[in-house]
């Protein structure tokens, strides 16, 4: 055996024990809340540092262990830490990649990981049926409770559980991707990778398929209102898109008022808008940021 393929085996089998051992923490309360953010660490920095060889002995151990002891969450895990913590570090191998373009490329490759192991789970498990059945079994509780209390509203409806699924995931990827990225970052300049680092907020801009992806799926919603499940599917993610678009709004802003040496201060009105009805100028602002080249025309023009 080579010392190239020694260096393999040492670094897949580092990346498994490490990757164990934060499965293993999660049965420890209170430690468990730190460990799920970091279960694609391991693959991250094994993508980084070697090839994609080398994580035949992960997939191997994980395999065997999964066939020992099966369990359907055990195994949503593994190929969840997998797919996240090989695609950001395939981007952070990559010389021309940014920061930006890992953290992206985590969050994107969680949506898809979740939203696979979901229909996935839907087909073989009746997954979503089982968190369907359990959403509404909880928010009945709270609606009886709102009965008793005498406030409950006239209007009062179960929101739909596909509608909440792309919030959460949401709120759950995005800082996973920012913990990694930046404790993968901090290991691996100790090896001599070359540092990657966000931009400045003012700098920060949603690649342009995401705005091409919105009017696809702002399409289809106009088309799906006799399927409520898919409707309530696509909404969500709608909601998804329109925040990050809301984000980009303030990025442009905080941009522009750079370019023309303005106050921040100037965010503050930018905030008062966004708790009124006209916040809809807003998110339009990021989609127009988001699909042209607003900003090179500004920098051009002076």
């Amino acid at each position: 055996m080579t010392e190239n393929n020694i260096g393999v085996v040492k670094e897949g089998l580092l990346a498994t024990g490490l990757f164990f051992l934060l499965l293993a923490a999660l049965t420890v309360p209170v430690v468990n809340l730190a460990a799920i953010w970091f279960l694609p660490l391991p693959f991250l920095i094994l993508k980084a540092k070697q090839r994609l060889l080398a994580f035949i002995l992960p997939v191997l151990f994980i395999g065997i262990i999964l066939y020992l002891f099966p369990s359907p969450a055990l195994a949503f895990l593994s190929l969840f830490a997998l797919v996240v913590g090989l695609t950001m570090g395939h981007f952070y191998a990559r010389e021309t990649a940014s920061g930006t373009d890992v953290v992206l490329s985590g969050l994107v490759a969680g949506l898809i990981g979740v939203w696979a192991i979901l229909f996935a789970g839907q087909y073989w498990f009746g997954m979503i049926d089982g968190l369907r059945k359990s959403w509404e079994a909880e928010w009945a509780y709270t609606k009886r409770m709102l009965e008793t209390a005498g406030v409950l509203p006239a209007d009062f409806t179960i929101p739909p559980i596909e509608s909440f699924i792309p919030v959460l995931l949401l709120f759950l990827l995005i800082p996973m991707a920012l913990l990694n990225f930046w404790v993968g970052r901090r290991w691996l300049q100790r090896f001599q990778f070359p540092g990657k680092y966000l931009p400045a907020f003012r700098e920060w801009r949603l690649p342009r398929p995401f705005f091409f992806f919105y009017v696809v799926m702002l399409a289809l919603s106009l088309f799906m209102e006799a399927n409520p499940s898919t409707l309530s599917i696509l909404l969500g993610v709608l909601w998804v898109l329109q925040t990050l678009f809301l984000i980009q709004a303030f990025s442009f802003l905080s941009f522009f008022l750079h370019h023309y040496h303005k106050s921040n201060a100037w965010l503050i009105l930018a905030f008062l808008i966004l708790m009124t009805r006209f916040s809809v100028i807003l998110q339009l602002l990021g989609m127009l940021d988001a699909g042209t080249r607003l900003r090179e025309k500004i920098k051009q023009r002076d």
